[in-house]
């Protein structure tokens, strides 16, 4: 269940001199947010947002009063007046912000600059009182889910389209194609971490940008006084985790397991140095998945979103992380192994290193046919 707190849209248009472009916002009506077309044109868009290409980041500590998160910051903590914070915020980000660094753009047309800030609820559960009255369920209480800010930039065409006032006249179908770029906030996170004071901490990301009919722009970046993206490193430390949990999701053998694993791994060394999709990862994945487990073929982006892991879209894959996945590290005392995961099995199974879990023991044996390897070893041996 969708609340919308407070909605607005800003209509923007171009205009050339002396080989400069400029534009111009012209705000419209504040939206009504008890109506059914507002809440499910949300709706709608967060759902579709859950299933797109993001990028995550953080906004960039500032004095400014009149950039991006310290206006939202505002708009957050003025609670006496939190509609005309809403309004200066809006009015203010496309009047400092935004113009500015839409030159850079190669935007020629009209657009639509919408903010939203909403809370997501779980869906009631009703039932009947003696009265007869549709009532929710006392042991059945909605939950509070999320709460988030939106900024989209739309165009004004096709089906998304609003009405002379700005406000959106169509929600029947939502075609994300008319998104140029958008951004979703987690409101919580962002009150807790921003200004940012220990700069040797993690980033929290609380910030998606969402990937339209392009790519993510620095204009729209910088607008927000937003940090550079999640790194190549926490992307790829992100995805070997999410591997595993979407092993354990679907339930997959091990062998299966072990072939993605591999798969992930060899095509991290032959795109090393090189931007790879999630949609190039899933198709990897796929590959692997035999027919038994179906359901899983093309899931893991949808369960990347569902699970609100922080990969980017497009990132480096790192074979140094990826590679934990194929092989374990083993510090014995006397010696340290690097043995595949592939190779590890219980006494009694096909495997080369048989560990024993009730004596704790690992025990393989293996030839060795590299000479020089062999020569090292000799002339240890033999002083």
């Amino acid at each position: 269940m969708i609340k919308v707190n407070h909605a607005i849209a800003y209509s923007g248009l171009s205009s050339e001199k002396d080989d400069e472009t400029s534009w111009n916002f012209t705000p419209g009506t504040l939206w009504d947010t008890e109506s059914k077309d507002v809440n499910s044109f949300v709706k709608k868009v967060y759902d579709r947002i859950g299933k797109s290409g993001k990028e995550h980041t953080e906004f960039k500590p500032t004095d400014e009063p009149r950039a991006f998160p310290n206006l939202l910051k505002n708009y957050f903590c003025n609670n006496s007046n939190s509609k005309e914070s809403f309004e200066t915020l809006a009015s203010t980000f496309t009047d400092y912000g935004l113009k500015k660094e839409l030159k850079a753009s190669r935007l020629n047309e009209g657009i639509v600059i919408v903010f939203v800030n909403f809370d997501h609820y779980s869906d009631p559960i009703f039932t009947i009182n003696e009265n007869g009255e549709d009532v929710e369920h006392p042991d059945h209480p909605t939950v509070h889910l999320a709460s988030k800010f939106l900024v989209l930039m739309v165009r004004n065409t096709g089906a998304l389209k609003f009405t002379d006032d700005l406000q959106i006249s169509n929600v029947d179908v939502i075609d994300m194609k008319q998104l140029i770029q958008g951004a979703q906030i987690d409101i919580p996170r962002f009150m807790n971490s921003y200004p940012k004071i220990d700069f040797e901490k993690e980033h929290d990301n609380y910030i998606s940008f969402v990937k339209g009919i392009g790519d993510i722009r620095d204009y729209f970046k910088k607008s927000m006084n937003a940090e550079d993206m999640v790194t190549n490193k926490k992307s790829s430390e992100n995805l070997s985790v999410a591997i595993e949990e979407f092993f354990s999701e679907y339930k997959l053998e091990r062998n299966t397991k072990e072939d993605i694993k591999l798969t992930l791994y060899n095509f991290s060394k032959e795109n090393k140095n090189q931007v790879t999709t999630i949609e190039q990862i899933e198709d990897e994945i796929d590959r692997c998945i035999p027919i038994s487990n179906e359901n899983a073929r093309k899931s893991f982006i949808k369960f990347i979103n569902d699970k609100n892991y922080e990969i980017n879209d497009e990132f480096e894959i790192k074979e140094n992380i990826i590679k934990t996945l194929v092989f374990i590290d083993l510090e014995l005392g006397f010696a340290k192994l690097i043995l595949s995961q592939s190779a590890l099995g219980k006494v009694g199974e096909n495997k080369k290193a048989k560990f024993n879990p009730a004596s704790n023991e690992l025990t393989f044996t293996a030839t060795i046919s590299n000479q020089e390897e062999i020569n090292k070893i000799l002339s240890i041996i033999n002083g």
